[in-house]
Parts: C-alpha cells; sequence; structure tokens
C-alpha cells in the first residue's frame, strides 16, 4: 500500500503540490484576515471620525475660554479708557463667536449624516460624540450670553456717563434731547451748545460724549450680532431634534433586545437544567443495567 502511495505521489506534479499548498496558505490568511476585519472596527467607522471629533471638541473648548476671559475683562471695565482698549478685542472675540456658530452648525449636520446609518447610530462611540456635542453647544450658549450681557451692562453704563456729561452743559435737557444727542452726535449736541454759548467746558464735553457715543454704537453693533447668532442657534437646536428622537429610539431597541436577550438566557439555562437531569438519569440506568448484567453473569458463573 505503501509503495503504490508513493508511486501516485511520483505521477504527481511537483509545482501542483506546492500551488495547492499556496492556495490552503493564502485562503487561511484570507479567512484570519476576514474575522479579524469583522472582529475590529474599521478606522473609517470608529478612530478616524472620533479623533476628529474630539480634536474639533478641544478647540471649540479653546475659544469659549477666550471669550470668557473677554467676558470677565469687560465686566471689569471702570473707565472710558479701558473700554476703548477692549475695541480690538471685542471684535475678535465676536469674529471668533461667530466662527464657533458656523463649526457647531457644521457639526450638528455630521451627526445627523452619521446618526443616519443604523450601525454608527447603535454604537457607543455616537453616543459619546452627540453627549459631548451637546455638552460644548450649552456651554458655548452660557458663555455667549453672559458676553452678551457683560455688552449690554458696559453700554447701560457708558450712556449713563453720556448722559451726566451732558447735563454738565445742558442741565435742563429732556431725556429725549439726550438720547438724540448720543444717537446722532456732533451735531445735534453743538447745535445745542451754540444756543447756550458755552465754551471750553461745552467743547470739552463733546470731545467726551462723542467718544462714548462711538463706543456705544460699537457695542450696539455687538449685541445685534450677538442676537442674529442665538437665531441661528436656535435653528440648529430644532434641527438636532430629530437626531435627540434617534437615539431615544435606538435607546429603546437596545433596551429591548437586552430584554428578549435576558428571556432567552433564562430558557437556554432552563433547558440546560433539564437536559442535564436526563443524561444523569440515562447515567443512572445505564449503571444499573450494567449491575444487574453483571450480577446475572456471575450467578450463572457461579451455578456452573
Amino acid at each position: 500500500m505503501n509503495d503504490r502511495l508513493s508511486e501516485l505521489q511520483k505521477t504527481i506534479d511537483p509545482n501542483i503540490i506546492e500551488t495547492d499548498k499556496e492556495h490552503k496558505k493564502q485562503k487561511k490568511s484570507k479567512t484570519k484576515r476576514t474575522k479579524s476585519t469583522e472582529s475590529e472596527p474599521s478606522p473609517s467607522e470608529d478612530g478616524d471620525f472620533m479623533t476628529s471629533f474630539f480634536s474639533q471638541v478641544g478647540q471649540m473648548k479653546k475659544t469659549i475660554t477666550m471669550i470668557e476671559e473677554t467676558t470677565r475683562r469687560l465686566q471689569a471695565v471702570t473707565t472710558q479708557t479701558d473700554l476703548s482698549s477692549l475695541s480690538s478685542l471685542l471684535g475678535d472675540t465676536n469674529c471668533s463667536i461667530a466662527q464657533l456658530r458656523d463649526d457647531l452648525l457644521l457639526m450638528g449636520k455630521e451627526n445627523t449624516m452619521l446618526g443616519d446609518d443604523p450601525k454608527i447610530a447603535r454604537s457607543s462611540e455616537y453616543t459619546i460624540r452627540v453627549n459631548a456635542f451637546y455638552a460644548i453647544k450649552s456651554k458655548f450658549f452660557d458663555a455667549a450670553r453672559h458676553y452678551e450681557e457683560a455688552q449690554l451692562r458696559a453700554k447701560n453704563k457708558e450712556e449713563q456717563h453720556a448722559e451726566r456729561r451732558i447735563r454738565v452743559v445742558l442741565p435742563h435737557a429732556t431725556q429725549d434731547e439726550i438720547e438724540e444727542i448720543v444717537n446722532q452726535g456732533d451735531d445735534i449736541f453743538q447745535q445745542k451748545l451754540m444756543d447756550k454759548r458755552q465754551h471750553q467746558a461745552a467743547v470739552e464735553a463733546l470731545t467726551v460724549v462723542e467718544t462714548q457715543r462711538q463706543q456705544i454704537h460699537h457695542l450696539e453693533q455687538s449685541i445685534a450680532e450677538l442676537h442674529q447668532l442665538f437665531l441661528d442657534m436656535a435653528l440648529l437646536v430644532d434641527e438636532q431634534g430629530e437626531m435627540i428622537n434617534v437615539i431615544e429610539m435606538n435607546v429603546n431597541k437596545t433596551r429591548q433586545y437586552v430584554i428578549e436577550a435576558n428571556h432567552e438566557l433564562k430558557l437556554a439555562l432552563k433547558y440546560s437544567k433539564s437536559a442535564r437531569k436526563k443524561i444523569a438519569v440515562l447515567i443512572v440506568g445505564a449503571v444499573v443495567g450494567v449491575a444487574v448484567g453483571v450480577g446475572g453473569l456471575a450467578t450463572k458463573l457461579v451455578g456452573i
């Protein structure tokens, strides 16, 4: 038989044998790769989009910290000079807020698109992403609101200072006249001063009031921009409502899966116990049968 096997092996082309071995090796390697792919999520599904996301969140946190710092400096303003020195910072902060708003709008749309994929929507990474998004958005809202409130207080303070300056040279000016001077500036104030025939004190008051008027106007523009920002972000809240519904639906599905799995596990344990009992009965029966058989055989042998 061994000789016949040797003859058959000689008749087979060695290249065919080698090719067959290589094919089996490749097939085995491919199987390993397939299992590895199935067990490990691809970077495009988890790693990449999460790494990029957390990088964005980190940058957003830095911007929010900058907004909070500007707010603190604005709250600490006590003189007109202090407010003038913050003019450039306020402009930069407004630009940063607008950029952060755009980034959040884009991130919200990305979350919605990712949530359309059932596999991603059920993943823990997606839940982390959504929770982090809402946390950073809430923190941004708070920072922007406090910044707006600080600007409103600064604006009111400047208006009060301007009113006091105006009343130095126009003590009997009505509130409407004061508001007109603050809103329209030099021409109206100069006209009122000429009527009163004031001189040096009037000129000084005019200079201060004009500077304050410009600062008030600048603050009003900034507040209007923030108001528009809140309107834009309100749209984001509406758009994200649907995503919250999807997440809630996935959570409910997961909860149902867990309930069903627990039920199936209990059934499996029940069947397992029943099967073990049957096996035990069969073993006992077999042992008894063997014992009876051996006893009968022994009796016959003794009789012989």
